[in-house]
């Protein structure tokens, strides 16, 4: 194949894929065990400390736009179509089932850090309960006046642990 039309179907295939953006490609760092991240791994959604790169991968995610509509949702970059969500108030890792309840589910609400920096997360289906961590899970808690949820319901936003 001459040289031209071998660029020539490079640059046909490269137009076809859809583009892939880094740029908003994120880990999500816990306030208080601060060498920890939001990942998923079986599906269920906890904290861990970065210790392989499968982990890596696990706490690497893509914000996109909230799928309701409004906030934000997090899509699994080593899952693509796989967002979390909250399933029986557990944050799991799930495909859009096309329900419903799906696209609220899968979306969060990014408020001032309770723990004085950072962000919580609120879902957008139980908008009275933030996203926490508790026994290294992560779960839908309704808010408690204390110092140990808002250090459990407080993150940080940081560059993703994947590179």
């Amino acid at each position: 194949m001459k040289r031209s039309c071998m660029l020539s179907l490079v640059l046909l295939m490269a137009s076809a894929a859809p583009a892939v953006s880094q740029s908003d490609w994120l880990s999500i760092r816990s306030f208080n065990f601060p060498t920890m991240y939001v990942r998923h791994a079986n599906f269920l959604a906890g904290i861990a400390a970065i210790t392989s790169e499968q982990v890596r991968d696990d706490a690497t995610f893509q914000e996109r736009p909230g799928l309701s509509g409004q906030c934000t949702s997090f899509e699994a970059v080593n899952a693509p179509g796989y967002y979390l969500r909250q399933s029986n108030l557990r944050l799991t890792l799930a495909r859009n089932d096309g329900s419903d309840v799906f696209p609220r589910d899968a979306t969060f609400c990014i408020q001032p850090g309770l723990a004085g920096s950072g962000m919580s997360l609120v879902s957008a289906s139980y908008p009275d309960r933030y996203l926490r961590h508790r026994n290294y899970e992560m779960w839908l808690d309704r808010f408690e006046n204390t110092n140990q949820f808002n250090s459990d319901a407080t993150f940080f936003r940081v560059e993703p642990v994947r590179f």
